[in-house]
């Protein structure tokens, strides 16, 4: 089971990586913690004794795995979140398309919540 487990995890690697970290960059707004979140969740899933023939979707699996891992990591940081004036920033100055329209997602949603 362990090759296979291994081949399943680098076939999501080599067509989600990216994303997976875009993703857990966002939420952090650090590129270290980002790499390492991701790193982590991988090789914990990797080295689990959990059978991944009894996960329905590995791929969503991993995506809610980093969500939570990224919680975590607010959880035990201060002050670590991305002021948005540095987010919008960072959206356009990395020519990302997908950062661009997550940020404005983002702050689309931000725009709606009342002053209190």
């Amino acid at each position: 089971m362990q090759e296979t487990k291994l081949k399943l995890l680098e076939r999501i690697v080599d067509r989600r990586q990216d994303s997976l970290y875009r993703f857990a960059y966002i939420r952090t707004g650090s590129q270290a913690d980002a790499e390492d979140i991701v790193q982590d969740v991988l090789l914990r899933l990797f080295h689990s004794d959990c059978n991944l023939d009894r996960i329905d979707d590995v791929e969503r699996y991993l995506w809610r795995a980093i969500a939570n891992r990224c919680c975590d990591y607010h959880r035990h940081r201060r002050n670590a979140t991305l002021p948005t004036e540095r987010a919008a920033a960072l959206a356009d100055d990395s020519g990302d398309q997908e950062l661009r329209e997550e940020y404005e997602r983002i702050a689309g949603l931000l725009a709606t919540l009342p002053e209190e």
